[in-house]
């Protein structure tokens, strides 16, 4: 029997709650970890804004983008990357770096680079999973998605972090690679920027990710 959408909102929501608490930076993440229905609940204006970020301007955008990140995401190409260097010798590796113009590009490998050989299982999708589902929220607040939309993608992206990644420590840590490695001008470094930040949400009782097995 299929189930409604609320019993779709039950089984997922402590899961997305825990996925979409990594994200905040700054003064007021642990409030808003701690609260992560007001990351996604709050002007309207302010919420489009972040969509807008990432280019996604309408219902269609974001479907188009949600069901990309799903099937495919960063992950893909960063993972792509990562095996074409690792069948490189280190001074190859620096090479193709050092020769690299274009920015975002030397950015990317800089980074696969850096992280060879100690990244968790999942790579870096939990960048793709947590941006998507939070953009799922988004959605459905603006109305752009159906409630039964949110829960059936939401759901959907839990069960790809659940397959893909051992533990919430894992979980962060693919997060923070994939920031550093795809946001623009590589000018942010989450786990160091976010390093206490991070420990609490490990370890502290209040954090959704403690409160919920991955």
């Amino acid at each position: 029997m299929a189930l409604s959408i609320e019993e779709k909102k039950g089984i997922w929501k402590p899961s997305v709650h825990a996925m979409i608490s990594i994200i905040p930076m700054g003064e007021r993440a642990g409030y808003y970890a701690s609260n992560p229905e007001s990351m996604y609940k709050g002007n309207k204006r302010k919420l489009k804004n972040v969509l807008a970020q990432r280019h996604i301007h309408d219902k269609a955008e974001l479907k188009k983008s949600i069901e990309w990140n799903i099937a495919v995401g960063n992950r893909c190409e960063f993972q792509n990357l990562y095996e074409e260097l690792m069948l490189l010798s280190e001074a190859e590796r620096i090479r193709k770096i050092e020769v690299e113009k274009n920015p975002k590009e030397k950015q990317k490998l800089t980074v696969v680079n850096y992280y060879l050989r100690r990244m968790p299982r999942g790579g870096i999708g939990a960048c793709d999973y947590t941006i998507t589902v939070f953009h799922c929220l988004i959605g459905g607040q603006l109305r752009w998605l159906t409630k039964d939309e949110v829960w059936s993608y939401a759901g959907k992206l839990v069960c790809l972090a659940k397959e893909n990644y051992d533990s919430w420590h894992d979980y962060c840590t693919g997060f923070a690679v994939g920031l550093e490695c795809y946001v623009a001008n590589g000018s942010v470094n989450y786990a160091r920027e976010g390093k206490q930040f991070l420990v609490r949400l490990l370890n502290s009782e209040a954090s959704p990710m403690v409160q919920t097995k991955l």
